[in-house]
């Protein structure tokens, strides 16, 4: 869409007249200047596409095009991502014997977890403003290990969920798989950029 609210796409669409500058995901990327924007589960928004797939199955990305001359934003780029690209990668990693990873955005919304999880959420407030570490914690009766990083390029943080009686390899083969997920998120952004 441009700065007159003018569009053009290959599948989405507006559903109604109203100009998509006034769009939270346009104001975003254009606050960003040039820096993307990932929008986790796109609800309430005045755009849609032919397949019209419920929020919860798709993430957007959004960027702000500038005139590299003049630095002048010309408009907004926004890319709709299915999340079952998410979903099947993540959906046969096992950590240990029942551990699994499951992905949260900035605000602490679930992005991504599997089906019948251990933990329905993950609360922001447990890890505070670290960017990565590992710590026990009994939730509902149970003990269970965790282990986070946030990804500096997404501010999503992928979490990996397991019993804290899983032996130290199965917890080194957990840092792998964290790590080389937040890494594959970080490469879909950019695939999608």
């Amino acid at each position: 869409a441009d700065r007159n609210g003018r569009y053009m796409s290959n599948d989405m669409y507006a559903r109604t007249g109203d100009p998509l500058t006034e769009e939270n995901w346009f104001k975003q990327a254009v606050d960003s200047r040039g820096i993307f924007t990932l929008i986790g589960h796109p609800v309430d928004r005045n755009v849609t596409t032919h397949t019209n797939y419920r929020p919860d199955e798709v993430i957007s990305v959004a960027r702000a095009m500038l005139d590299p001359t003049t630095q002048e934003m010309k408009g907004v780029v926004l890319v709709g991502l299915k999340l079952r690209v998410i979903a099947e990668t993540a959906k046969d990693v096992r950590l240990g014997k029942t551990g699994y990873l499951m992905v949260i955005d900035d605000k602490g919304e679930n992005i991504y977890t599997p089906a019948n999880p251990i933990i329905d959420s993950f609360p922001l407030e447990w890890i505070g403003e670290q960017f990565s570490g590992t710590f026990s914690k009994e939730v509902g009766g149970r003990s269970l290990q965790f282990i986070y990083l946030k990804s500096p390029f997404t501010n999503w943080t992928t979490v990996g969920v397991f019993p804290t009686n899983e032996s130290a390899e199965e917890v080194r083969q957990i840092q792998f798989y964290v790590v080389s997920f937040v890494f594959l998120i970080c490469m879909m952004g950019i695939t999608a950029s």
